[in-house]
């Protein structure tokens, strides 16, 4: 509890203080209102929405907040309605999604869950990602599993691939423009395969990034 409070309490300390420090230039006659002022102001209160959005996730998919309906899906179906919105993105970036579907695969999961899952996954990736670069998702089916991997090109995270699913924990500082959230996505992703009684795990990639491994179970009854 005290290492939660501590993290939260840095987190929601840097915002403040910029936000704080602003208003009394601004007060003290030191700077003048106007809208690059403006958007330094809108910059530092999004920076606390991602946050405090952030927290409550985590908080939902900690604690058995999220209620989760287990339905047959069409896996390359989810994946690629994920990958959409990402595209004209990606294009811009100078990085190729490459997305390489198996046989049709129907297994069992939670709609909005997963959605937000591979939605999490694809974002981070693309975050990540250097220029020109690529994300290559792919799937494989077996017994009573199927294997969905998320492979992208440098950076590689510099240490700590083993904590990458802690809260509040960032590999490197390598992200494409100004940091959002607190290093909790990837925490909300554990706690959202582990619900569907699955398994994710990151190591190097061989694309020069970091590969993310999704095993999840054809079946789920739900308790």
């Amino acid at each position: 509890r005290k290492k939660w409070l501590a993290n939260i309490s840095h987190e929601l300390r840097t915002p403040i203080t910029t936000l704080n420090y602003e208003i009394e230039s601004l007060e003290d006659g030191l700077t003048e209102f106007n809208v690059k002022q403006l958007k330094s102001f809108r910059q530092e209160v999004k920076r606390l929405q991602y946050l405090i959005d952030d927290l409550y996730e985590l908080s939902l998919s900690e604690f058995g907040g999220y209620n989760y309906t287990f339905i047959s899906l069409d896996l390359n179906d989810c994946l690629q309605k994920s990958i959409t919105p990402f595209e004209t993105k990606a294009k811009k970036l100078g990085i190729d999604i490459i997305f390489k579907p198996s046989s049709n695969i129907i297994f069992k999961a939670d709609p909005k869950r997963i959605s937000q899952l591979f939605t999490n996954l694809i974002s981070n990736s693309l975050a990540y990602t250097q220029s020109p670069g690529q994300i290559c998702i792919t799937v494989e089916e077996k017994a009573s599993m199927i294997e969905i991997n998320i492979n992208d090109s440098a950076p590689a995270p510099i240490k700590g691939i083993d904590k990458l699913f802690e809260p509040f924990y960032r590999a490197h500082k390598l992200k494409r423009g100004s940091q959002k959230g607190a290093g909790l996505g990837l925490t909300i992703c554990r706690n959202i395969v582990e619900a569907h009684n699955g398994k994710i795990t990151a190591q190097p990639s061989e694309l020069g990034g970091l590969w993310i491994r999704i095993e999840h179970p054809k079946n789920i009854t739900s308790s």
